[in-house]
């Protein structure tokens, strides 16, 4: 019997993996199973060009659907793989199928951190993990629109680029301890930040928006 590998997780990894397998010589069955509905893309363009409006989904995808045709692999998109049977090799899907499977790949990326601070459930309120993520917000930032980005990596400040090279108000949000992570590329003159205050503030030279320097206990409130 034909064996079958199911990789769960439809990012880069899980594409790579299906060009790895198949060039390697593995001629079994192979499923890639991904909670959205896309075929798999490349991320980083979503804080930048993807969100700037200069960049279609077309030019993000890792492989185009042809390769998955030609590598014969069985697609099932839109769905999240909720649990699995290891006893049986079973992997339980959100749309009630179960797919049996010989070996399991899982290719597993990372979840957005959900703000638990009063105001969290505000309306505006967005997060930026997927393409969806990334439409919505792009929607939200018509003419006029203010943006406030919390968060201190690369995400979070290349946003706020976009929004200040789109025109819009940009403010960045980011732990008292200050900017984490980062080493070079971003030229930020903190004013006092070591302190922690949220009065501290500094300027990323170059880019043209304020950060603020906040205590995870502070509250969010849209005006």
């Amino acid at each position: 019997m034909t064996a079958t590998i199911i990789i769960v997780g439809a990012g880069q990894a899980g594409a790579q993996a299906i060009h790895t397998l198949r060039s390697a010589g593995y001629t079994g069955g192979l499923a890639l199973v991904g909670d959205e509905p896309e075929l798999p893309y490349q991320r980083p363009p979503l804080s930048k060009r993807f969100l700037a409006g200069d960049l279609a989904l077309e030019r993000m995808l890792l492989r185009h659907r042809a390769f998955y045709e030609e590598h014969r692999v069985e697609l099932h998109l839109g769905v999240r793989a909720l649990s699995l049977d290891a006893a049986l090799r079973r992997v339980h899907l959100s749309d009630g199928r179960e797919l049996p499977y010989d070996r399991l790949l899982l290719c597993l990326g990372g979840a957005a951190r959900r703000l638990a601070c009063p105001g969290a459930e505000l309306g505006g309120v967005h997060y930026l993990r997927s393409l969806t993520d990334a439409a919505a917000l792009r929607r939200d930032l018509g003419e006029g629109a203010r943006a406030v980005i919390i968060g201190g990596g690369y995400i979070g400040l290349e946003t706020a680029a976009t929004c200040s090279l789109l025109g819009r108000a940009a403010t960045g949000l980011f732990p008292a301890a200050g900017l984490r992570g980062l080493d070079g590329g971003f030229e930020c003159a903190a004013d006092g930040g070591a302190s922690g205050g949220p009065a501290d503030a500094a300027d990323c030279t170059g880019y043209g928006f304020p950060l603020l320097w906040v205590h995870e206990s502070d509250t969010l409130a849209r005006r």
